[in-house]
């Protein structure tokens, strides 16, 4: 079933071979229905996808759900998404809670940083900066770029986690060297004010410039 999945995954992303979405998911499917629970949740993406099958949400789900219940965080996040927007299956947004939460704990980073904006925005869960902070983190720790930013700028406010500016330049610098816009946009206001560090213009238009050349 792993030389399945491996076949699935070269034609779906056209490594090797030519791209071709019908022929990954017939690979995905042979693997699926051996039990690789990777393989279902392949299967169960192009049907929702529609992407080498016809479009065909209610298989996606039963697809995603036989996943799931292996304990796959893609499929529990995937669940969890469908769930939250009543896309494809009855919304219920206690089910996503557990099911993001689930993906999370496994250290899914899309589940992690799904969590931060649930609770910093109150949705679906009483608003909750200090555990949003702490699933952004998470995910900041793991490399998601977006979630350094925000993990920099709750340091820098003070919002959910005690301020701490040193902290708040630490985590946009991360960002700022994945090429993120916003954190770039940030190190340049405070280079150009000296704010927290030792002023200086010239480093904070060249930041300035790079923000802006990404439009």
């Amino acid at each position: 079933k792993e030389a399945h999945a491996m076949l699935g995954w070269l034609y779906w992303e056209g490594k090797s071979v030519p791209q071709d979405p019908s022929k990954a998911v017939a690979w995905y499917r042979k693997g699926a229905d051996l039990g690789d629970a990777e393989s279902q949740v392949m299967v169960g993406s192009a049907y929702f996808l529609g992407k080498g099958v016809p479009k065909d949400v209610a298989k996606a789900q039963e697809w995603y759900l036989k996943s799931e219940k292996r304990g796959v965080a893609t499929a529990q996040y995937q669940l969890a998404t469908r769930y939250f927007y009543g896309d494809g299956a009855a919304k219920d947004e206690q089910k996503a809670l557990e099911s993001y939460t689930a993906a999370a704990n496994q250290g899914y980073m899309k589940a992690q940083t799904m969590l931060g904006w649930v609770y910093r925005g109150g949705k679906a869960v009483p608003e909750d900066e200090s555990k949003a902070v702490e699933w952004y983190l998470k995910a900041a720790e793991r490399g998601d770029a977006d979630s350094q930013v925000v993990v920099g700028s709750s340091y820098i406010l003070g919002k959910g986690v005690p301020k701490d500016v040193a902290k708040g330049q630490e985590w946009y610098r991360k960002a700022e060297k994945q090429g993120v816009a916003s954190a770039q946009y940030q190190l340049a206001v405070i280079y150009s004010s000296g704010s927290g560090v030792d002023k200086d213009e010239a480093k904070g238009l060249e930041l300035y410039t790079a923000a802006a050349n990404q439009g």
